[in-house]
């Protein structure tokens, strides 16, 4: 190949890689996560149900647990937050052996925590949040029964 084309060649590259920075973000982690009713018809009028269980399925790396937010929307009590290590209202609980994380393939359920949020069935409008500038996305509706 001549030195002419190789500098043009070059440039071209050069051209495209300036126009094009900014565009393509590696920074981003997006997570995705399943749910599962797993306890089936066993919601009561109390306030300790297992309401649903999340499964993390992908992410780029394991999402801190601190940065984990379920809002609930029962229809009747309003919204419903529901952190690790909560003491009101809902808390999550993981299966997990490292405490400090959500691991891909990790099970976090969603338990009341002293405020009877579904009977024996209903449906749970909710949200699922991580930590700043992700996306976390999966199911946002749920018939509990």
């Amino acid at each position: 190949m001549d030195n002419t084309l190789a500098k043009v060649l070059f440039t071209l590259l050069l051209a495209t890689s300036m126009f094009t920075s900014g565009c393509i973000s590696t920074t981003s982690t997006d997570y995705r996560y399943e749910v599962e009713d797993s306890a089936k018809s066993s919601n009561t009028d109390g306030t300790t149900d297992v309401l649903f269980t999340m499964t993390l399925v992908s992410g780029e790396q394991a999402m801190a647990i601190s940065d984990l937010l379920v809002t609930i929307n029962p229809h009747e009590e309003g919204t419903v937050k529901c952190r690790i290590d909560s003491t009101t209202d809902c808390t999550l609980t993981q299966s997990g052996t490292d405490a400090e994380v959500w691991e891909i393939g990790e099970n976090i359920s969603v338990v009341e925590a002293g405020l009877d949020i579904c009977k024996a069935t209903c449906i749970i409008d909710f949200s699922v949040t991580g930590p700043k500038d992700t996306k976390t996305v999966g199911p946002t509706i749920l018939h509990i029964s």
